[in-house]
């Protein structure tokens, strides 16, 4: 291992010039740029989902009250289950001081400039040079994935950004053994999880587990008389994992438990749905060396770093495990995008946890960091080239020049690309061959410069952000808040085709709408399932599309009357619809054209809509949930008699004798985590609470605990008695409650391991009295 870098005054100068570069990278390359309103496929999510549940989120919040359960969605979701929104995310309480759109950018410059300084504050402890740390640090950061990141969605590069300070943990506890840089990998663990995006973290956590066997496994080899020594380093490592673990439990229990009631739990993706989002191998490897200006590309990394990579096959002793690890961590990021469409993506499947995800070519993550290291290593090559046997300077230049003639020749490329190609190669032939050392030090920091010029000419963002037009939510302002000030406790259906920041799903939550629809990659299966009842065969989306809470429920299908039991009350749709309109004009008597509102879309009122919350005096037993779909999906089902309730037997719900009307029941306190129900009645029934039912919510008769039954497949339901009662549910989910217990518990723990660390670190370093 290379001797410990103490950190300069130098290093802090480079350090604040990488995060300088980021501001400039943002400004100049991501927002200026932009003139385009909208793309479904480029900043959909910023607006129709990281905006408005950040809003949501930060003004619950401000009030007092933790997001766990959100009820403009669907009939109610969880909230900080999700996810995707880092309510637990340290950095977003950015969103509680800032304007949401506002904060949104300051986040993303905030971890582009934090991932260029710890890649550089990696490479300096991997024993690089300063000139060769500051190419690994651009590299990176500047990095068409990381840009894109940027350019698309806070949680990606939220996750993004972590893997440099875990794997620095794991170098400091090789060369320390000391507790405290346990607690350093235990937060970079944790923070890359809680901001939002598990499918990088899920990367992220693959780089970690391999770098830190490699790393065992040397030291291993190269201290066999000091096993105690290996194995107490495995064990610190052990215990960071552990404790990011704890730290991170308030939100991954919560997760785990959204993700195995959906349709995105594990397995739950095919093959088709995994790939939907994978471009064809040509397009990567056209991608790879294409430096025009445009919208970042995963795949680029600069041409320059292409031509220096190679070259950190001449490292020292001290740095080959280490280089050749990131060279088959590259390799392997790179063969798995290009082999998307072979029989060869299949074996990828088998590794743990790639078959919960889709979109394949979001793994090029690993390889734009092992890109960045291996640049920064063939750089420091080149600049340490002088001391070496002759053989390695002949070796470098060989090397470069090969594989510069065939990129220029070989491969296919814009002009520009073979530009920057002949200018590396000119550059590499000063650095290595020079006799002035004046010239070859000014060349490997041309290199440097010339790599950083490319990377951000690349990028040319030309989509808006909310930070642009933040506006764009209130143009169907007078609709929206006209359904909000009538709505009561009704809920709305948007009839959408695409999602668009004006009239989108998340308005519910954005607005306090309550909208039957979502836009969310967790979600409860059951609904998925229950939305194809309400949708004409020729409407359902193809297998190939992963379910998000999209619903296109149309008067013409058989089943569309079952929509009533989603307590709805209003419909929006787009102009122009004639068909649509015909089919609510067969029942005139129920849906109600809204006059007089100034907009685009046309609103429907259901004049005969279901209570909210009502007694149900028949109840239909099903002895599961196929059952359930089926009882409520029946002709004979009559949703203003019947509840189909699971897991009851016929001896417990007598089906003989007249049978009465629901009874309509008072809500009388509606908050997010808490309902509170009156119910008057003379027979004996089951109140039904037109809410999802999901574990963690619990119930009250009268101030006794009482059992809460699955109603009409999706619903709550409490079996009553005649008389006079008040029903109280409460979402208060174990699975918060337990993670939170843990994630205290371990920020106790850590604070004191991390006082007795540095404690420990003082003494010894304190002078001898005499």
């Amino acid at each position: 291992m290379p001797a410990p870098t103490r950190r300069t005054a130098l290093d802090v100068v480079i350090a604040l010039a990488v995060a300088a570069l980021a501001v400039l990278v943002w400004k100049l390359r991501i927002i200026d740029p932009a003139t385009v309103e909208y793309h479904i496929l480029a900043n959909q999510d910023f607006f129709t989902q990281i905006y408005p549940m950040s809003h949501r989120a930060a003004e619950w919040i401000r009030a007092g009250t933790l997001p766990l359960w959100n009820p403009y969605q669907y009939c109610g979701l969880p909230f900080l289950a999700t996810g995707l929104y880092g309510v637990l995310y340290p950095p977003n309480a950015l969103y509680l001081v800032l304007p949401t759109a506002v904060a949104i950018e300051v986040i993303i410059v905030l971890h582009l400039a934090t991932s260029g300084v710890l890649t550089y504050a990696f490479a300096r402890v991997m024993g690089l040079s300063h000139t060769a740390a500051t190419l690994a640090a651009t590299t990176f950061m500047l990095s068409g994935f990381m840009v894109a990141q940027a350019a698309w969605f806070p949680p990606a590069i939220g996750a993004a950004t972590w893997l440099p300070l875990a794997l620095i943990a794991v170098e400091r506890l090789i060369a320390t053994r000391r507790a405290y840089w346990s607690v350093v990998l235990a937060v970079a663990v944790a923070l890359s999880f809680l901001a939002g995006w598990p499918q990088t973290w899920l990367y992220a956590m693959w780089a970690l587990a391999g770098f830190v066997a490699v790393r065992l496994s040397t030291l291993a080899i190269t201290r066999r008389g000091h096993r105690r020594e290996v194995a107490a380093v495995a064990l610190l490592v052990a215990a960071g994992l552990l404790i990011g673990g704890g730290l991170m439990a308030a939100q991954l229990l919560p997760g785990l438990e959204l993700q195995g009631l959906g349709p995105r739990r594990v397995g739950g993706l095919s093959l088709r749905q995994a790939v939907a989002l994978a471009p064809a191998p040509d397009v990567v490897r056209a991608q790879m060396v294409d430096s025009q200006a445009g919208h970042p590309r995963l795949v680029y990394v600069g041409m320059l770093a292409l031509l220096v990579i190679p070259v950190a096959l001449f490292t020292r002793a001290c740095t080959r495990v280490r280089t050749l690890y990131f060279f088959a961590l590259g390799l392997f990021s790179v063969g798995v995008v290009l082999s998307v469409y072979t029989p060869l993506f299949a074996l990828y499947r088998l590794v743990p946890g790639s078959a919960w995800f889709r979109a394949p070519p979001r793994l090029l993550y690993l390889y734009a960091f092992a890109a960045a290291v291996l640049s920064g290593v063939g750089l420091d090559v080149i600049a340490r080239a002088e001391p070496l046997p002759a053989r390695r300077p002949v070796g470098v230049l060989a090397l470069v020049t090969s594989v510069g003639v065939w990129l220029a020749l070989a491969v296919a490329m814009p002009e520009q690309s073979r530009v920057y190609v002949a200018i590396g190669v000119g550059l590499v032939w000063v650095a290595v061959a020079a006799r002035p050392r004046v010239a070859r030090r000014l060349a490997v920091i041309a290199i440097v410069a010339v790599a950083g010029w490319d990377l951000f000419h690349s990028v040319s963002n030309p989509y808006f952000h909310p930070f642009h037009q933040p506006e764009t939510f209130d143009r169907e302002a007078p609709l929206l808040d006209f359904i909000h000030s009538h709505q009561g406790l009704g809920r709305t259906y948007f009839d959408l085709l695409l999602e668009t920041p004006q009239m989108m799903s998340k308005q519910g939550s954005l607005r306090g709408i309550y909208a039957i629809t979502d836009y969310e990659p967790l979600s409860v299966a059951r609904y998925d399932r229950f939305y194809r009842l309400l949708e004409r065969e020729s409407d359902r989306r193809p297998d190939i599309v992963t379910f998000t809470g999209h619903l296109h429920a149309h008067p013409d299908a058989p089943l569309f009357p079952l929509i009533d039991l989603l307590s709805l009350r209003y419909i929006v749709l787009q102009r122009g619809l004639v068909d649509y309109e015909r089919g609510l004009a067969r029942d005139p008597g129920k849906w109600r054209p809204v006059p007089s509102i100034r907009s685009s879309y046309v609103l429907y009122e259901n004049t005969d809509m279901l209570p909210r919350a009502y007694v149900a005096h028949r109840a239909i037993p099903a002895g599961n949930e196929d059952e359930a779909l089926a009882a409520v999906s029946r002709s004979t089902f009559d949703p203003r008699r019947d509840v189909v309730i699971e897991d009851i037997t016929l001896s417990e719900t007598p089906l003989t004798g007249a049978i009465p009307l629901i009874t309509a029941a008072k809500i009388v306190d509606y908050e997010p985590s808490r309902v509170v129900v009156e119910a008057n009645i003379l027979f004996a029934g089951h109140l039904v609470l037109t809410d999802t039912f999901y574990p963690g919510w619990r119930a009250e008769l009268d101030g006794q605990p009482a059992e809460i039954e699955r109603a009409n497949f999706l619903f709550r339901a409490v079996a009553i008695p005649a008389g006079h009662h008040t029903i109280t549910f409460q979402y208060a989910p174990r699975s918060f409650r337990v993670g939170a217990a843990i994630t205290i518990a371990t920020l106790l723990l850590t604070v004191v391991v991390v006082g007795v660390s540095l404690s420990g670190a003082g003494r010894r370093s304190a002078p001898a009295r005499e």
